[in-house]
């Protein structure tokens, strides 16, 4: 996903997945939205609280390095939850691949 694309959820449960061969996997967001919960090759990585006072495309949450030469998978999955003063929209803003 990059570009104008993005995915959008307000409820919990809808997921966006990339499948890489690449040793670091960036996940990029959108700051002042819900909770994202991360999973890495079937394993829970992180939940990443998105709320941020001002909005903010672009802004890297999360970040995969050191992995083996092998093909991950890291999903990334709306919680539903969100901070007080957050929006209920979620979204993905991009992944990011590195060698």
């Amino acid at each position: 996903m990059s570009n104008a694309d993005r995915a959008e959820s307000g409820t919990g449960g809808p997921r966006a997945s990339l499948v890489s061969n690449h040793r670091q996997l960036d996940r990029l967001a959108w700051r002042h939205s819900g909770n994202r919960a991360g999973v890495l090759d079937g394993a829970p990585v992180t939940d990443v609280d998105l709320f941020a006072p001002s909005e903010g495309p672009q802004d890297t949450v999360f970040t995969a390095t050191g992995l083996a030469n092998a093909t991950h998978t890291l999903t990334i999955e709306a919680t539903g939850l969100k901070n007080a003063l957050g929006q209920s929209l979620g979204v993905v803003d991009a992944f990011d691949v590195r060698p």
